[in-house]
Parts: C-alpha cells; structure tokens; sequence
C-alpha cells in the first residue's frame, strides 16, 4: 500500500483484535463486520418474535440501507425497536449505542465508506477452505487437501470459461 496506513480496518467485534488494530494502525479507524453482528441477531432475539414477525426483515432493511444519513437511520432504528417493544434487549441496545462502528451511515467521511459493511470474501473464502482441514490431519494432509481444493477450482474455472467461450446468451425481442 506504499507504505500508508488504510484509513478504515474492517474487522469482528474480537477484543484482542482491536487493541492489534489499535496498536498497530495508529491512524486507521477500526470498523465492525455488519455481517458478523446480524448473524448473531437469531441468538439475541426470541425465536417466536424471529419467526412469526417482520422484525428481522424490518431491522435488516434498516441496518443494511446504505443511503440513509444519520439521523434517517436513528429515526428508523428507533421506529422499529418501539413497534416491537424492544427498548428492552441489552444487546440491541449495545449494537445501537455503538452504531458508528458498523451503520454505514456512520461511514460517510470515508473515501467509499457505505461499501465498508462486511468481510464476506474472507469469510466466504474461510468457508471453502474449511472443507479441507481435519482437527486430527496433520500438516502433510492439509496440504494435500488444500491442493485439492485448489485444483477443484482451477478445474471449475476452466470449465465456465469453456462454457462461456462455446456459448451465445439468448435473447429475447418481445416486448
């Protein structure tokens, strides 16, 4: 990064990686994965309000708006928590009062700030990978499993660009 520091770490909520962060990257600000904290949402709301409700629906689409100004997602964050009556949960309450480390809303003084919301591609990339290791393999087993892996993909991609290569989208002309 020719030898500047990023001005935005986007990370989970891991203690021990925010002093890292911290202590490392004096001038970058440290940001919540939104990914991260909405997929604890199941655990922190209960299931008959999870199930029978639009709460996750209604709270995502506020969470997850990346247009909304400040005080637009207060307003909404706010409208919701009261039609379900859960100015109560202590841990809804916590993620609003930290609201400037994941809302994007919070992210606009940052160059392409509302497109800091996840750390999907490595999680996605963890989750494929995973697939391969053992907690009893040892490191030879690993290596034959993550190559793999590796020639899966490299086979998979040779065969879309095959497929891409030999093909013609259709299209339609009605109207």
């Amino acid at each position: 990064m020719g030898n500047k520091e990023p001005q935005c770490i986007l990370t989970d909520q891991d203690p021990v990686i925010k002093l890292g962060v911290r202590s490392v990257f004096k001038k970058a600000r440290h940001r919540y994965c939104m990914w991260h904290i909405m997929k604890k949402l199941t655990d922190k709301v209960e299931s008959q309000i999870y199930k029978e409700t639009d709460f996750v629906e209604r709270i995502c689409g506020v969470v997850w708006d990346t247009d909304l100004e400040p005080i637009e997602f207060e307003e909404k964050w706010t409208q919701v928590i009261n039609d379900f009556e859960w100015n109560d949960n202590t841990w809804l309450t916590y993620m609003y009062g930290k609201k400037y480390k994941w809302i994007p809303a919070y992210f606009r003084d940052l160059p392409l700030g509302c497109l800091l919301k996840t750390t999907q591609r490595s999680e996605s990339q963890n989750s494929y990978f995973k697939r391969f290791e053992s907690i009893d393999g040892t490191l030879v087993e690993f290596w034959l499993r993550f190559q793999s892996a590796m020639e899966q993909q490299r086979y998979n991609h040779r065969f879309l660009d095959a497929a891409s290569d030999s093909t013609l989208p259709q299209v339609s002309l009605r109207q």
